[in-house]
């Protein structure tokens, strides 16, 4: 379905889908690409019966999209591996860091705490703050370079 409108609640009808079938309903993220907006899955599969009325649900971030370059106290680049948690959210957003300490997340509030843990103690934790008041990209994205303490 091509081209298809939603309303403001972002619902929208799909018709002809096979009964007792696999059928595969999917959504364009180009729309979002410049938004707030990411989509965590693009494709919903269901198997709906006879007459069935069925719900696709695609999971959904709001918020800013961000590219961390995060660096330790000495300089270096975070330990590849870390993992990142965001602090004080609803929502359990996390992220991997990179080889060079590269760390992207989104759905960020405008400012925020986030842990890296690389460990089994707090010895290998650490935190930074962040305020996004950079100016985003074309993308959508935004670049800060953080310390980690």
């Amino acid at each position: 379905m091509r081209g298809a409108a939603t309303d403001w609640r972002g619902y929208t009808v799909k018709t002809q889908l096979n009964p007792y079938d696999e059928n595969r309903v999917a959504i364009s993220d180009n729309y979002f690409s410049k938004s707030n907006i990411e989509l965590d899955n693009t494709v919903v599969t269901m198997v709906p019966t006879r007459g069935a009325v069925v719900k696709a649900e695609f999971v959904t971030r709001v918020g800013y999209r961000v590219l961390f370059r995060v660096a330790g106290t000495q300089g270096k680049p975070a330990p590849f591996g870390a993992i990142a948690t965001v602090q004080n959210t609803s929502s359990a957003d996390s992220g991997i860091v990179g080889d060079q300490g590269e760390l992207y997340l989104s759905g960020l509030p405008e400012k925020g705490q986030v842990m890296l843990s690389w460990g089994e103690n707090v010895a290998t934790t650490c935190t930074f703050d962040y305020s996004l008041s950079i100016p985003e990209s074309e993308s959508g994205l935004i670049e800060q370079g953080v310390t980690c303490h």
